[in-house]
Parts: C-alpha cells; structure tokens; sequence
C-alpha cells in the first residue's frame, strides 16, 4: 500500500509539471501540435486519477484487500518453510512430516498445502508455519530482514504460526550456513574468592542457559510478547467459549488434553487471542499461561504455539508431541474455515 502511495505521489508530481510545462509551452507559442487537445486530456486523467488515489487511497487499499481476502480465504493455501539445513529446536517435526499430516487432515477440504523457501512469503499465503521451532530461516543476522519481511506479511493480513519453543529465538542464516542467537547478551559480575573484589564476566563465559536473555527479544521487541521460563512442563489445558469460538474444541485432539508446555505466552497481553489454555507450572497454579494464542498484529496474526514438540514423552499411550502438533494444525483449519464462513473477522483488527 506504502509503495503505490508513493508511486501515485510521484505520478501526480511528474505529471503537474508536465501539465504546466506542455501549458506554458503552448501559450508562449514555443510548441504547436496537432494533438495538442488529447495530450492536455490524458495529463489532466492522470493527475486527476492519481490525486484521488492520494485522496481515498484507505478506502481504495482497503476495498481491493477485501475482495483479495475473501478470495484467499475461498481457497486457503498453507505454506510450510523448507530451508536446506536449517536447525530445528523445541520440536522433532520436519517440514515434510508437517507437509503430510496437514495434507492427512486437509483431505476433502479446500485446502491447498506447499512446502516454501523464507523469501517465497506473500500474501499468496493464507497460513505461513515455521516448523524449525526456535529457529527460524533469517537472510541477514544483523538487520533481520526476514524477520522484518515476515511481520509485513503478517501486517498485511497474513498468519504466519510459530511450531514449538520460543519463537525467533535463534536465526539460520542459509547463506551464509550459519546460527546465532537472537536475545540480547547478558553481562555480569562473578565473585572471585578474594573478599571485597568481584570478576567482569563477559556474556560468551557464561553457562549457555544464562547468556542469553529471555526477555530481550526479537518476539517482544517485534510483537510485544513474553513467555514463560523454566524447564517443560506436562500440564493439562482447557478452553473457554471465546476460545473455540476461533479454534474449535481442540483441548482433546490427539487423544489427551495434556501437553508439553515450553514457552508458552504469558500475561501481560494486549489485544490476544487465546486458543489453548494451561494453569502453569501445575494445576493447583492460579497462573494462567497460553500454549497456542493468536497475537492480532495489523491485519493478521501471529500465532504461537508454545510448546515441546520434541520431548518424545508419551502419556499412557499418548504421544504427546503429535497429540500437540494435532492441535496446532486442527486449530489452524478451524481458524480459516471460521473466517471463511463468518464466524469471526477476517481481519484482525476487528477481532
């Protein structure tokens, strides 16, 4: 939308000028035509065409994404990332493992799924999903453009769903073949033995589970989000009305209402949406925690599923990771046929 406003600003610059230049060119005498009536016409349709652009342009963008929603939604397509050697943590599903069950649980729906590459992000896409967990495929390390790319996308009306652990905590750089870790170093003091005196320890001395910040990070300087710490815990989750409202009754898909609980979303939240719900760190907690929640970021979301996809534990005969990976994905289809159909706004600011 930005970049057609700028080209209609240009278009109506260039082409004012060119208005009065052909003008004082034809009063002066300086230039006669014989098309000199039809060139002044298409000069005052662009300008005039461009100027109302400038004018309505809100309502102009705000018309055409409709109707290119509403196509979208007609006929969803799924994108799952799939980039060569890209590290996965927090979870043991490949991109292909989630390309199979979508496509197992999809069947006789109209829904298309397809494995992408991070720079193949469009609105093409109704659903985004990162199965690497708490990595995430990222071009440029420093200035994070995939990352910036992504919540464009998501700005734009797009969901794009992070599978498992604390989202966009470490980044893949497929370029260059390289990780790194996201949250902000910490630094420090350490006692030395000597009374009275104390170490400057820089952040790359600590132990690995201390060097990094839980806090400081891309997911909540990019989207405001906190999660919780701590090692996973198996936890029982529930949903209110509101809650399967937009994803459906999920809290016993995959054959147990118990997941493996990792990072999940915490309070404070603004303007969330709920889809899973857990008393955290046990059940007799009054601390309320989110293992799958959509966070409304302009027109779509970002939905996070905090989660250990990759404990291997099972629970009576449950494997809780699949069970959890079911959710995600019943969540996801109940959230688009629900927009699809109506039942909750298609954009997310009216949520």
């Amino acid at each position: 939308m930005e970049t057609r406003k700028t080209v209609s600003k240009s278009l109506a610059t260039v082409t004012l000028s060119s208005l009065l230049g052909f003008l004082a060119a034809r009063l002066s005498g300086i230039y006669q035509g014989t098309y000199d009536f039809y060139i002044a016409i298409f000069l005052i349709f662009v300008l005039i065409t461009s100027c109302t652009y400038l004018l309505f342009y809100e309502r102009i963008e705000e018309f055409w994404w409709s109707i290119h929603k509403r196509r979208n939604l007609g006929r969803p397509i799924f994108g799952i990332l799939k980039q060569e050697g890209c590290l996965r943590s927090a979870t043991r599903f490949t991109p292909e493992d989630w390309r199979q069950r979508l496509e197992e649980l999809c069947k006789g729906r109209e829904i298309k799924v397809e494995t992408i590459q991070a720079e193949q992000i469009s609105s093409k896409y109704t659903v985004v999903l990162n199965p690497y967990g708490e990595y995430y495929p990222e071009k440029d390390l420093v200035e994070l453009n995939t990352l910036q790319e992504i919540k464009k996308y998501i700005l734009n009306g797009g969901a794009f769903v992070n599978a498992g652990g604390f989202a966009f905590y470490h980044g893949w750089d497929w370029i260059r073949r390289r990780e790194a870790t996201l949250g902000k170093e910490f630094e420090g003091y350490q006692e030395t033995g000597v009374p009275g005196s104390r170490l400057f320890v820089p952040a790359r001395l600590w132990p690995a589970s201390y060097a990094f910040s839980l806090t400081e990070t891309p997911l909540n300087d990019f989207f405001k989000v906190m999660t919780t710490m701590g090692d996973p815990q198996t936890v029982r989750v529930y949903q209110d009305d509101t809650d399967r409202r937009y994803s459906g009754d999920i809290s016993r898909v995959g054959g147990s209402d118990y997941i493996r609980e990792f990072r999940a979303a915490r309070e404070p939240l603004r303007n969330a949406q709920p889809l899973l719900r857990a008393r955290w760190p046990n059940e007799t907690s009054t601390t309320i925690v989110y293992p799958i929640i959509a966070i409304p970021t302009g027109k779509g979301c970002l939905v996070l599923a905090g989660m250990d996809l990759g404990s291997g534990i099972e629970l009576g005969e449950v494997d809780l990771d699949r069970s959890g990976r079911d959710k995600i994905i019943h969540a996801l289809i109940n959230m688009i046929e629900n927009q699809r159909n109506g039942h909750i706004p298609f954009d997310w600011r009216k949520s």
